[in-house]
């Protein structure tokens, strides 16, 4: 689980009015309370005039090492039609033969959806939502939101918040790295700071990791997520932030690191109010009903350290 949904979408025409203003409601629409966002990806030129068998290893590799996709869009009506590859019911197959538990829509503007379902029988295409292409807004969001409720469980929070702090530990790494590298000086300063933090008394240790590369002394397996965040913090007035950028720095430790122990370390229980499954440590409780706020949270944080990341 994870705040931004990813669509692999094949269709030839993006630049169609109706398919516009479907791609622009769906994006609208997704980002509602929940902090959820959406990002499509067009796969067209290389779902049909690439090698797609190559691709969708790819892909399939992808999403077992990040869930990078969460759905696949494709039109039945590619082009002229004419041409193996640009039939939408073959990349359809192509598409759930490598990837049997992605979600797929299968839409078209011509066909009615019960044809829809016929052509991909007649290709052994199971478990496809079909969708007519004037719904295709509608239609396609509520789709979205069953496939996020599937895993919008208190079971899968410690997923997203683990998951979600790693990759703000990953950004916050480029953006040490990238003060590191101005000068020698600086690049002294942090290796000075990471070197400490990981090994605080043993002084032949220290000098054998102060000849490491600053990455590897960042990712060294006693920099954790609060460490890597005290470096950051250490050189932000140098990192010339804005006010605002500083305040959503302020709030970090208390919002995101004690979130990522407190969900490290939970353990899954049941309200006696609610009977609703919750995460708890030490006093603090996550239900479902925090999900939202949660998400809300750690996308604001997200953004603002990319802001971050991409400034300097």
């Amino acid at each position: 689980m994870k705040t931004k949904f990813n669509i692999a979408w094949v269709d030839d025409n993006f630049s169609d009015v109706q398919m516009e203003s479907a791609r622009d409601l769906l994006t609208r629409q997704l980002k509602r309370k929940n902090g959820f966002s959406i990002s499509t990806n067009d796969v067209f030129a290389e779902a049909v005039l690439g090698d797609l068998d190559t691709i969708i290893a790819g892909l399939a590799k992808e999403i077992d090492r990040s869930n990078s996709v969460d759905l696949v869009m494709v039109d039945y009506e590619l082009g002229d039609g004419t041409g193996e590859n640009l039939k939408g019911e073959v990349i359809a197959k192509k598409f759930r033969d490598q990837l049997p538990f992605v979600d797929i829509i299968f839409y078209s503007g011509k066909k009615a959806v019960g044809e829809l379902r016929t052509i991909l029988a007649q290709e052994n295409v199971d478990c496809v939502n079909c969708v007519g292409r004037g719904a295709l807004s509608e239609d396609s969001f509520s789709i979205i939101q069953n496939i996020i409720d599937r895993s919008y469980k208190i079971s899968t929070l410690r997923g997203l918040i683990l998951n979600s702090v790693c990759e703000m530990d990953n950004m916050i790494i480029e953006i040490i790295c990238k003060y590191s590298a101005v000068n020698n000086q600086q690049r002294k300063d942090i290796t000075q700071k990471a070197v400490i933090l990981i090994e605080r008394s043993n002084k032949k240790k220290q000098q054998l990791l102060s000849n490491e590369p600053v990455e590897d002394l960042l990712r060294h397996k006693n920099m954790m997520s609060g460490k890597l965040f005290s470096i950051l913090d250490d050189i932000k007035g140098p990192l010339k932030l804005s006010s605002g950028q500083k305040a959503k720095l302020s709030s970090y430790r208390e919002d995101i690191l004690v979130l990522r122990t407190s969900a490290a370390h939970a353990k899954e229980g049941v309200c006696n109010v609610s009977g609703q499954s919750m995460l708890e440590f030490k006093g603090k409780k996550y239900k479902r009903c925090d999900i939202d706020d949660i998400c809300k949270i750690i996308v604001e944080h997200e953004s603002n350290i990319a802001s971050i990341m991409a400034v300097i």
